[in-house]
Parts: C-alpha cells; sequence; structure tokens
C-alpha cells in the first residue's frame, strides 16, 4: 500500500521533469533571463539546418569535408574595412565577414553538428605570434590539418590527409590548388608560401581549441533531434519566434535591418531576406548605412544568382563595379553572370581582373576557367563548360 503511494506521488513528477526536458528548447525562447541559452538553441537549429542541407545522412567524411569548406566560400567573404571582432560561429555567417579564425570556427562547427570531431589551432611563427589559424579533424586515428581560410586540405593524394606535424613549405608547394595558382597569380602563390614559411614546420605548439563534437551536450542533441523531426517548417517557426525577442535589442534600426536580412539569408528565405537588403540600399543612398554599402551588394547579388536572376544580378554588380572597380568578389560574380549568357569575352575580362586583384575564395577555380578559355579560343576539343563556385 505504501509503495503504490509512493509511485502515485512520484509518476507525475518524473512526467513534468521528462515534459520539461524535452520541451527544453522551445521553453527557452520565451524564457525570462535565458538570452545566452536562447542564441545557443537558435544557433544549433540554424547550423543543424544547414548541414542537413549541405550533404544527406549518408555523406563520407571527404564529402562533409568539402561541402562545408565550399559554405564557407560562399557565406564568409573578406571586404574593405572590416576589423576583426570576438563572437560566435553564428555570429560570424550573420556579419558575412571571414577571417582565417572565423572561417576554422565555423567550419569546425559544421563538422560537429554532422557528428565529426574537429578543433581549430592558432598557429604560431617563431617569435610565439600567431600570424594564421587553420582546422583540424579527427580522421584515421589523427588529427588532420585543414586550412579553410585558403581552402587547402592538406592531402598529397585524395583523402590521405597530414598532421601539422606532417605539414611543411615543400609539400604544400606540391599541393594541386598551388600548382594551377603558380602558372596563374604568382605573386598570390608566393604569398601563401611565405605564409607557410613562417608556420612550418611548426616552429612551436600551436595554441588548440578544444574538440568542437565534445563540447555538444544533451540540450544540443535535443535541439538536433527537433530539426530532424520537425524540418523546415519548425525551423522557420523556430527563426521568426526567436527574431521577434533578438530584433527588439537593437537600438540602430539600420543594424537591426542588416540583423534581419542576413538571419533570413543564411536560413534560405529569400523571400523575406530580399526587401530587407533593397531597403539598405536606400538607406545606403541617403548616407545613413555607409558602413553596409559593399556587403549588402555582395550578399543581395549572390541573392539575385541563387535564383537565377542573372541580368538584375548583372545590373547589380556591373553598377558596382563602376564605383569600386577593385572589389576582387564583384568580378567574379560578374564572370559567373556573363558565364550564364555565353558571353566568353566579358567572362574572360572579369576572371583576369579578378587574378590581377589576387582575388582568394576563387582563385583556383578562376585560374581553371580562364585555361578553359584558352583551349576554346585555339579551338582545341573541350568537356561542356561550367563555372563553379558560386
Amino acid at each position: 500500500m505504501r509503495l503504490t503511494s509512493i509511485r502515485r506521488a512520484v509518476m507525475p513528477s518524473l512526467a513534468a521533469v521528462t515534459a520539461a526536458i524535452l520541451l527544453a528548447p522551445i521553453a527557452v525562447l520565451w524564457a525570462p533571463g535565458a538570452n545566452a541559452l536562447r542564441r545557443h538553441a537558435y544557433h544549433e537549429v540554424v547550423f543543424q539546418w544547414i548541414v542537413s542541407r549541405l550533404v544527406p545522412a549518408t555523406a563520407t567524411p571527404d564529402e562533409i569535408i568539402r561541402a562545408a569548406m565550399d559554405y564557407n566560400r560562399r557565406h564568409l567573404w573578406l571586404v574593405d574595412n572590416q576589423a576583426p571582432y570576438h563572437g560566435k560561429p553564428f555570429d560570424y555567417l550573420v556579419e558575412g565577414i571571414g577571417w582565417c579564425d572565423y572561417n576554422a570556427k565555423v567550419f569546425c562547427k559544421l563538422l560537429a553538428a554532422r557528428g565529426m570531431h574537429a578543433r581549430y589551432a592558432f598557429l604560431k611563427d617563431r617569435t610565439g605570434s600567431s600570424p594564421h589559424t587553420i582546422a583540424e579533424v579527427y580522421l584515421q586515428g589523427k588529427w588532420r590539418a585543414m586550412d579553410p581560410f585558403f581552402n587547402l586540405t592538406y592531402a598529397d593524394t585524395p583523402g590521405q590527409y597530414m598532421t601539422l606535424e606532417e605539414v611543411t613549405p615543400e609539400r604544400i608547394a606540391r599541393l594541386p590548388e598551388l600548382v594551377v595558382l603558380r602558372h596563374a597569380d604568382t605573386e598570390f602563390d608566393e604569398s601563401i608560401l611565405a605564409l607557410a614559411q613562417q608556420v612550418f614546420p611548426i616552429p612551436m605548439p600551436p595554441q588548440r581549441s578544444d574538440d568542437f563534437l565534445r563540447d555538444r551536450n544533451f540540450f544540443d542533441d535535443l535541439t538536433a533531434l527537433y530539426v530532424r523531426c520537425f524540418g523546415d517548417r519548425f525551423v522557420r517557426w523556430y527563426q521568426d519566434q526567436f527574431l521577434r525577442r533578438e530584433l527588439a535589442t537593437f537600438s540602430d534600426p539600420v543594424q537591426r535591418l542588416w540583423c534581419q536580412a542576413r538571419h533570413y539569408h543564411v536560413l534560405g528565405r529569400l523571400d523575406l531576406a530580399e526587401p530587407c537588403y533593397d531597403r539598405l540600399r536606400q538607406l545606403v543612398r541617403a548616407g545613413q548605412a555607409a558602413p553596409y554599402r559593399e556587403r549588402v551588394v555582395l550578399f543581395l547579388s549572390r541573392l539575385l544568382i541563387r535564383e537565377r536572376r542573372w541580368e538584375e544580378a548583372r545590373n547589380l554588380l556591373e553598377g558596382f563595379v563602376q564605383e569600386k572597380p577593385d572589389a576582387r568578389w564583384a568580378h567574379y560574380q560578374l564572370a559567373r553572370c556573363c558565364e550564364e549568357f555565353q558571353d566568353f569575352e566579358q567572362t574572360q575580362r572579369h576572371l583576369r581582373a579578378y587574378q590581377r586583384l589576387h582575388g582568394m575564395k576563387w582563385a583556383v577555380e578562376a585560374a581553371r576557367r580562364l585555361a578553359w578559355l584558352t583551349r576554346r579560343e585555339r579551338g582545341d576539343r573541350l568537356p561542356p563548360w561550367t563555372l563553379v563556385g558560386i
């Protein structure tokens, strides 16, 4: 009789605790004083959604690594007058700024969301300073070196990645990507090798982060389960609930509008992001949003290209290049638009401008496309034309 009474008393309590745990990712959206936990949960939701779109659940480690590298190239950029700042990996995506440590952190976060062990390492030169940051991924029983900033996987042969201790300037010089650059952009190739001379072979132990995967906890796993079970509709609803509270914390209306545009864009809600970008462009013309001038055009043009609105994208980019002819990214994206219209002469012109300005993110692809165009002009038989990386 007494045991039955205890069960009757305990069971409702257990049910309440279980329900509270299972509903925690939802409850933090409105819990007072839970701002840090609310942002953490929201960031986890978005990263889980991103990786679910990047690669299938059956993807190999090589495919996941390449997809994460390419995602960084599409979403993290260096533009003028952008100073480094402290933040979380998701903050870097919102701002769209891609210094080497930002690239490494976002890369590690993407891999951890897919269940892979990853960490970043501040490399040190012989004076103890850190001129560069790379990532390390745990594969085949060892931590393997990757460089998301320069889009390099240190591998002599496909899938055979080096450890940091195995990397040398001589081995970097033999990487296929560097061989391509050597014939197309000697100065850029030499700058990469000069950096390699500073940090390889490792003169002193790098400063490493914790393993991003081991930093995950039950709350993160529960949040990921929500995304898997309820899909896109849940993710969009979650973003709406989060932004209602988050945007209210911004006193600067321009910063609020930028934040809104980028949150929508990162989550693929382009129909909501585009009006925000358009409004920001109006504010830029009115002199009220000058710090966002370049990034607004950058990300709006990428949105238009993603929607295959080639004419609008080309007009937007050509207008910006007239104002700022040294914008590397604009020349590469203009090449993509011109390629779509089969205007190979203009494609070639913009790819050469990208090389002349030492464009980094798509340097190898630009070199390969220019080689393709040169062979085409000679009348060589060629594989089908395609400009990758947009």
